[in-house]
Order: structure tokens, then sequence, then C-alpha cells
């Protein structure tokens, strides 16, 4: 073997030993003790190793055995709990997590205990005991802002709780996302502030903009309605039941009892406004399309207001689907287009080829002609 080599090899054999001993000796729960060991069997491998150079003689045959047996005792008195606890590790670990190291976390099971008891100050206080060690911890944060908002009639305080952890960095706009929303649902529901509400979303919508949880935040803002709509039930004033026509078994004509249908125009007119003024309402867009589609016969139309829906890039992927699903409904049922009801489903497949929407639009592309002889027969029927 060339010198180098075994230079090299023995650099790299100190080096692993060096840092087994290191190891060994930052995870002992006693480094000093082990130390201590370590002392002791290298000064038992020294009494060995003169003992090796003892020159063979009688004396020495008896006491050689002796001293070595003596030694191999020692060691096993040193070393026989770490051997012990080598070969026992496995199964041990099994129960105790082994020497991995837990990561700290905050506990919250006494607030939630107080909680249960309805010591809601005595809770707040415990959470609050948590996040001094544990200021951005999620959990904690919005566990006491519940807390203040619906069990101590704190709605400012749960509202600076919120702000305060918005203003942490390194936390998932999931997350926040979800502590804005839950603000926006306690101005609506203890305050019934509804500026406030769409103040909160309105956050959303500037720290995240053109992205998902964007996307919903428009929605909600879409239909919060006014104040007005929201005290409404609170106030609502006495409705006079008038009453009933009598003999109703003896008259001739009850055309003058049925139900006034809906006017199809007058709804499209307030779909029309609401659009005027939240062009991102997914649920007034879809529902316009279908009274084009249904009460007014204008396909081109409908299709227009879907396909505004399938073109917003922050919609959630199902909605996606959805609106393509419905663009083929639209051919299958008004504009009796085979090809174009398939060419809709086609878009879905071609967005995600391997995904499961796409499954299912595949299979639906095949039942698509049973879908429009179906929506002929029960035409025909209407007509006849």
């Amino acid at each position: 073997m060339p010198r180098s080599l075994g230079i090299a090899l023995s650099v790299i054999s100190g080096g692993l030993i060096v840092w087994t001993l290191y190891r060994w000796l930052s995870n002992s729960e006693e480094p000093r003790r082990l130390i201590g060991k370590w002392v002791a069997t290298l000064i038992f491998a020294g009494l060995l190793l003169l003992v090796k150079l003892l020159k063979p003689s009688y004396e020495t045959a008896f006491a050689v055995p002796a001293m070595v047996a003596l030694i191999g005792i020692a060691l096993g008195v040193i070393w026989a709990p770490h051997i012990g606890e080598l070969v026992a590790k496995p199964l041990t670990s099994m129960f105790d997590g082994g020497d991995e190291e837990v990561e700290p976390a905050p506990l919250y099971s006494i607030a939630m205990n107080k909680m249960r008891k309805g010591e809601y100050q005595a809770a707040a206080f415990e959470i609050k005991q948590q996040l001094l060690k544990f200021p951005n911890d999620f959990k904690g944060q919005h566990m006491l802002a519940e807390l203040q908002a619906k069990h101590l009639n704190d709605l400012p305080g749960a509202q600076v709780t919120l702000e305060r952890f918005i203003a942490q960095p390194d936390h998932p706009p999931q997350e926040i996302a979800f502590a804005l929303n839950e603000l926006a649902e306690w101005h609506l529901k203890y305050a019934q502030d509804i500026d406030a509400a769409r103040g909160a979303l309105q956050q959303i919508i500037d720290r995240f903009p053109d992205s998902e949880v964007a996307h919903v935040a428009h929605q909600h803002i879409a239909h919060m309605g006014t104040t007005e709509t929201l005290l409404a039930p609170h106030d609502r004033p006495r409705i006079a039941v008038p009453r009933g026509p009598e003999r109703l078994g003896l008259m001739k004509d009850q055309s003058a009892l049925a139900r006034r249908a809906d006017d199809p125009a007058a709804e499209a007119d307030a779909l029309v406004k609401q659009l005027d003024e939240n062009p991102r309402d997914h649920e007034a867009r879809e529902k316009l399309a279908w009274i084009y589609a249904e009460h007014f016969q204008r396909l081109d139309l409908a299709l227009d207001q879907m396909e505004q829906l399938v073109d917003d890039p922050h919609q959630p992927p199902r909605q996606r689907i959805h609106h393509l699903n419905t663009i083929a409904d639209f051919q299958i049922k008004f504009g009796k287009d085979l090809e174009a009801a398939r060419a809709a489903l086609q878009r879905i497949v071609d967005w995600n080829p391997t995904g499961a929407s796409a499954e299912t639009a595949r299979h639906r592309m095949d039942r698509l002609p049973l879908e429009l002889k179906a929506t002929e027969e029960r035409q025909s029927i209407k007509m006849s």
C-alpha cells in the first residue's frame, strides 16, 4: 500500500473516531463520568500492553492470566451498562422515542380545561402565559382572539390580537386569510358592523392580490349587503296577514289565487346592477347566465357570462371545472349542440390531463349523447 494512502486512511479513521467520541459525549447525560470511564479504559489498556511485554517465565505463567482476567472484569463492570443499553435501545426507542430531541411546543390543555368550566378570564391568562414563550404561535393567538370575541365581549381586544398576529413575519397566506375572515365574521355577528367586516376582507385582497384567498374575499364582500339588511331580522316590523278566502272549495275560478311567477326581467336587471357594483360576484353572474338561457333563449349572452367566469385566473380549480360543466349543460339543454358540449368538457381535460377532473370529464363526454336524447324527450313531452 502506498504511504500516502496509508496516511490518508489513518487520518480518516482518526477523524471518525474523534467524531464518534464527540457525539457520544455530547449525548451523554453524565459527560464527566463518561470521560472517567475513558481514562480508566486507557489505563487498563496500558496495563495489558505492559503484560504483553513481560518476558515469559514460570512466575508470569500464573500471574498474567490472573491480571488479564481482572482487567477484563474491570472493563466489563465499566462498560456493561452501555453494552446493555446499546442492545436494548432498538426496543426501548419504540416507547420512549430514543434520543430524538422533542421540539418544544405550547401547551393549551390547561386553558382548554378552564374554558370547558366557563373560567374564561383564567383561560385567557393561561393562553397568554404560553404566548410569552411562543409569541408567534398561530393556534394560541387565534384561541385568545376567539375567547375575547365570543366569551369576554371584547371584540376590540380580539381585533388587536389578530392584528398583532398579522404583523408578525413568516406566517403563510392561508393563516392570515383565515384570521381576517374570522375577524370579518365577528364584526358582523357581534357588532353588526359591515364596514369593519368589509375592511377586514379588503386586507386580504390588498395583501394577496390576484390569489385564491383574494378571490374568496371578493365573493364574501359581494354578498355582504348593507347594515340595513343585516339589522332587518332584528327590527322586523309586524306583518298583517290578510284573511284568506272563505269557502275555497266552492269557488269556480281559483286562478286569481295562484302564486304569481317571478319576473325574470326584473331579476335580470337586479343581477346586472349587482354585477356593476361587484363585477367579481360569481354567483350573481351564473344566475344571470341561467336567466338569459332559460327565460330569454339567449344562449349567446349566457355563454358570454360563463366565459367571463372561466377566464377568472384567481378562482379555485373546482370552480373553473364547475363553470365548464355548466357551459356543457347549456350546450346540451338549450343549444342541442353535442360537439360544443364535448368541446367544453375537452377544455377540462386539456387543462389538467392527469387529474381526477379530467377522468370525470372523459366519462361525461361518453354520456353526452344520452344526455341530449333525454333532454329532447323531456321537451317533446312538454310540447305534447
